[in-house]
């Protein structure tokens, strides 16, 4: 599948750049610009063509594997993997990683005292 989508990705490539391959500068950029807005208005109109791809809808009948229940974890798990990572960036640029690496040692002392 990767060596389809690399060999796709490069012969749309190619089909942009052969016809206006002799332009330079600011007419290259306007061609390629249009070109780009050509690909778009095909794949706007797409579900004339081929049925699944849907058009400005987007693909259609694939089933979702995502619910809001999970989505919630999934960003709320990051913010915490994120803000834990950047809490022990700034202790390790400021020294204090040791103390940061014993915090449960610290808090049995703290709130169970022998």
């Amino acid at each position: 599948m990767l060596l389809v989508s690399g060999l796709s990705a490069g012969s749309y490539r190619l089909s942009d750049r052969l016809p206006i391959l002799r332009l330079r500068d600011d007419f290259l950029a306007i061609a390629t610009l249009g070109f780009g807005i050509l690909v778009r208005v095909l794949l706007d109109n797409s579900d004339r063509f081929i049925e699944v791809l849907g058009g400005s809808r987007g693909f259609v009948g694939l089933p979702r594997i995502t619910n809001l229940e999970l989505t919630l974890f999934t960003t709320a798990f990051l913010i915490l993997i994120t803000r834990n990572a950047y809490l022990f960036q700034v202790a390790a640029c400021s020294g204090n990683v040791s103390k940061m690496m014993n915090w449960p040692q610290r808090f049995r002392n703290r709130y169970h005292p022998k």
